[in-house]
């Protein structure tokens, strides 16, 4: 009887001993999670902070170049566009009005009037319809078509990189689109007339998408959806990007510019569908535009831009 009453006095000691080691156990493993976790979160705090110091300080450096930038070129005019050339290629001697910030004092029969004298300058220049079929036809016919068969077979937007053959189908889309013809005299046109894109780009912004085609059932007016695909197409694909990446810096701003308006359009009217991020692609555009300097509305586009940025507070 003895034998077993101090078995069992020292079974019950090595049972609490067992205890009180299993205890200090998970003690030491919950206070050594518990200094883990803090530590994880001090050093996120410290990290938010830090980043939140470093944007507000590229937002004030940012500032302090556009202020600037407003300040020493504010007003200016590309010198190169003389009165005479705009009277040649549009049909009168003043510059556009803001292109997607402009006063509605601009009307409909201008803006057309324009258009209709540029397209009349391409046809006087050069035979832009050989080039497609052999035959002679109006430049406006030839352009009407090039947009009829990009809205008929729009690129690829969030689909592209699912495999080898969408993303090479995606990054021949204007070759597979329009055929090699058409490609070569639209860069030939943006080549040779490089001195009047930008003010055409304008014009034909405030028409086809600022104005809608003035609100009428024209044929050649372009949907909103395909505005936004193609828009989405040059801010979000690759095969967008590497096409911008081939084009003359200026253009490539241009486009860029446009595409960000008509992205912004698309969040107002709900037809984001691919929920493309608009507020990396304002920045973006934002420094290609102050880098150009020989763009005509150079201030405007700022202006245009820094309102975007308000709007999506960032």
């Amino acid at each position: 009887m003895g034998n077993l009453s101090f078995n069992s006095r020292m079974h019950r000691i090595v049972v609490v001993v067992v205890i009180f080691v299993l205890l200090g156990v998970l003690a030491f493993l919950g206070w050594h999670r518990f200094m883990q976790w803090h530590e994880d979160r001090v050093d996120s705090a410290v990290l938010q902070e830090r980043q939140k110091q470093e944007q507000k300080r590229e937002q004030i450096e940012q500032k302090q170049v556009l202020d600037w930038l407003e300040e020493k070129s504010g007003g200016r005019k590309s010198e190169e566009l003389s009165e005479s050339r705009m009277r040649e290629v549009f049909g009168e001697p003043v510059l556009s009005d803001s292109p997607g910030m402009e006063s509605r004092s601009t009307s409909c029969r201008r803006l057309e009037r324009k258009i209709e004298a540029f397209f009349a300058y391409l046809d006087k220049k050069r035979d832009v319809g050989s080039r497609d079929s052999g035959q002679k036809k109006k430049s406006y016919d030839v352009f009407e078509q090039i947009l009829a068969d990009l809205i008929a077979k729009p690129p690829l937007i969030n689909d592209e990189t699912r495999d080898l053959v969408s993303l090479m189908r995606n990054q021949a889309h204007f070759f597979r689109t329009l055929n090699k013809q058409r490609v070569e005299l639209v860069l030939e046109i943006l080549q040779s007339e490089k001195d009047v894109v930008e003010p055409a780009m304008a014009d034909f912004y405030d028409y086809y998408v600022y104005k809608q085609c003035c609100r009428q059932s024209s044929k050649d007016c372009i949907s909103e959806e395909s505005l936004y695909r193609y828009a989405g197409f040059f801010l979000h694909t690759l095969s967008g990007k590497s096409y911008l990446m081939r084009r003359h810096p200026v253009v490539r701003t241009l486009i860029r510019y446009y595409s960000v308006l008509i992205l912004d359009l698309a969040n107002e009217k709900g037809l984001n569908r691919h929920g493309i991020d608009i507020r990396p692609h304002i920045k973006l555009v934002l420094n290609d535009v102050v880098a150009q300097e020989n763009l005509i509305f150079q201030q405007r586009y700022i202006r245009q831009l820094r309102d975007l940025q308000e709007k999506y507070r960032f």
